[in-house]
Order: C-alpha cells, then structure tokens, then sequence
C-alpha cells in the first residue's frame, strides 16, 4: 500500500512593513528644533563668570612705572614666553601624529572586542541585539569647520575642528551628528534601550590671552558625546530617550601678577583619544514595526574671557569614528 505523507503546513513569514523612504533634507529640517532645543540647553549650563571693568591698559601701564616696572620689559617677558609655548605646542602637536598609527590600532581593538561581544551574544533571554553599522546621513551644523565624511558599515568617519578667541566674553556650542535608523523587526510593540560607540581621536587646547588687566582671563571647554533616540511616528519628533557623555573638559586660567598688574599666557593642552560607549538606557516603546532615528552627537561647549579654544579632529590622522550603534530589543 502506498505509504500516505503526512501534510506540514508551510510556516508563515511575518509581514515587516518596509523601512520609509527618507528625505535627508527634509529629516534635518524636521529634526532640527530638537536640536537646537538641545545646544540652547548646553550652551546655558555653560559657565559664564561676571566680569567686573577693572582700570585701564594705560592706567595699569601708569602704575606699574611708578612702581619702578618697565611695562616694555614686562611684554618683552610675555613675547618670549609665547615663543616657548608655541614650540611645546608644537612638539605635542607632532607627536600626536606620530602616534597616530599606535592609537588607532589600540581604539579599533576596543571596539572590535565591544563588536565581539556583540555577536556572540546577540540573543540573551528574551532579548535581541541589533548593530546599526551605517548612518544615513553625517551632518555637520554651524560652527564647526568640516573637512569632511565618509559613510562605510561598521566605520563611518567624520573630521572636523573647532575654534574660538574673543578678547571679550563668548560662549558656544558646536556638534556633528549622525543619523542612524532602526525598525522593530516585530508586528507587535516592544521596548528597546541604545548603545552609541565613537571613537575620538584628536588634539584640544585652551588658552588665555594675554594682557594688562586686573581680572582673571579664561579659555574653557567640554567635548561630549550624546545619543538620543526620536520616533518617526512621532511628527514632533519629541525625544523618547537620551545619553551623554564627557570626552575631556579643559580649562586654562590665568593669574594676575599683582607687581605688574599683567596677565601672562596660560595654555593647557590634550590629546583626545577615548572610546565610548553611550547610552540612551530606556525603556524606550516602540510600537510595531516602528522606526526610530538615532542621533550619535559629538558637540564642544566652549566659553572664553579673553582666551580661545581649539579643537581638532581633522584633517588626517585625526578623526571621529563611530562603528554603529547597538539595540537591544527587550521584549
């Protein structure tokens, strides 16, 4: 007799509704409030000192001479300082580039060790974990000089810098972000929490400048790294959740010498080589098949009082690396 086979019934796929078609530049111009919102904030938690009008460069120059100074000695002291400083600087300067091959290898194996991690565990309990490895898009806003960026799975590159100098008081923010996107894979609503991964590799200095006065002269600055997660389904693109996190905070101050009512140079440097992992920790609903927009931010908060600032991630070898960003869906 023939053998009758049994009927198996063809498992269904799920329907995942396709991932929108995006408009880069309609996607900034819908994000941007956000974001402003975001560098007003950091630009009012900036520190900003009151500075009171002391005397005059040429009543303090009065002064000291009747107090036996020379004023011209006292700058010619301050002109040889400068060229001190400015072959330290220098010297740093190269050496970082030097270096530059050594620290690159030493940044991509803590981010290939993360990465590991990663897919060897991409399942845990009820969890998954996602790697986004390519943005959408690497936008750079005011403020900021652009060398340039390439976009490639799993290492997506920006390089830009940084500066600022006013003999007066000034403070700012500026930031290069990118955009990644991930959709629930799910027909049903879930809760995710994100991992950002950059990879900064530059050099940052603040410095004072120089000058007869009798209030103390400031450079400053903070470079973060922030990740906020915003809805696609949400037309305001309200934040759903956000991280930060602080690469370096430089700060140079300088002292007035109460003989000659003078304020020498003060410069403070570093190189900026860190790997970071920040996290938007949630939980974060994303409904089903939802799209969320992940922005990986790199920002420098700045104030100067008579100084400046600078910061350099580019042009080569420096730079802003980010290898994706991780989800974790956790139901």
């Amino acid at each position: 007799m023939p053998k009758h086979k049994s009927k198996v019934k063809a498992s269904v796929p799920k329907k995942v509704v396709p991932l929108p078609k995006i408009d880069i530049e309609k996607l900034k111009k819908m994000y941007g409030p956000v974001r402003d919102a975001q560098l007003k904030l950091r630009r009012l938690n900036t520190p900003q000192p009151i500075v009171v009008p002391g005397p005059s460069e040429q009543e303090l120059k009065s002064l000291a001479t009747k107090m036996g100074i020379d004023p011209q000695m006292v700058e010619k002291s301050e002109a040889d300082r400068q060229k001190v400083i400015s072959q330290v600087i220098a010297d740093r300067q190269a050496d970082s580039i030097k270096q530059a091959a050594s620290v690159r290898k030493q940044l991509n194996s803590a981010a290939a060790g993360i990465l590991g991690g990663i897919s060897n565990v991409a399942t845990l309990g009820s969890s998954k974990r996602y790697l986004v490895n390519e943005p959408i898009s690497i936008s750079p806003p005011a403020n900021v000089e652009f060398e340039g960026s390439t976009i490639s799975p799993g290492n997506s590159v920006a390089q830009f810098q940084v500066h600022a100098i006013d003999l007066g008081s000034s403070f700012g923010t500026a930031a290069v972000d990118y955009y990644f996107r991930w959709q629930n894979p799910s027909n049903y609503g879930t809760l995710i929490s994100a991992d950002a991964l950059v990879l900064l590799h530059g050099t940052a200095k603040a410095a004072t400048i120089p000058g007869w006065d009798t209030s103390t002269h400031d450079g400053a600055l903070a470079i973060n790294v922030g990740l906020d997660v915003a809805g696609f389904w949400n037309p305001t693109f309200e934040s759903l959740g956000s991280g930060s996190a602080n690469a370096l905070t430089l700060i140079a101050n300088s002292e007035v010498d109460q003989n000659f009512f003078y304020q020498h140079t003060v410069v403070k440097t570093a190189n900026v080589l860190e790997f970071l992992d920040v996290q938007a920790k949630g939980p974060i609903a994303v409904p089903a098949n939802g799209v969320v927009l992940l922005v990986v931010s790199i920002s420098v908060n700045w104030g100067v009082d008579a100084g400046s600032i600078d910061v350099d991630f580019g042009p080569d070898p420096f730079n802003v690396m980010s290898p994706g960003v991780i989800v974790t869906q956790w139901v």
